[in-house]
């Protein structure tokens, strides 16, 4: 699913970017139900909370209305 980044840069991730989109594989553990980005890099969060703080989900429709933005 694609995402765009809200937080702010990181030294771990020094090539993301704030507002740009990024196709993420997110998981969780059956036994924890924490966030974790699996791909294209690995993130965990302690929350879900935590992961929208950074992260907002991008819909088809967000996309049309931004002119079909090609970000990552």
């Amino acid at each position: 699913m694609k995402y765009r980044f809200l937080g702010q840069p990181d030294k771990r991730f020094p090539d993301i970017k704030n507002g740009k989109i990024y196709n993420l594989k997110v998981a969780t553990a059956f036994w924890s139900k924490k966030p974790r980005i699996v791909k294209p890099f690995y993130c965990p969060y302690k929350r879900w909370l935590d992961f929208y703080k950074n992260w907002r989900p991008i819909t088809i429709e967000m996309m049309k209305l931004e002119g079909g933005e090609k970000n990552g």
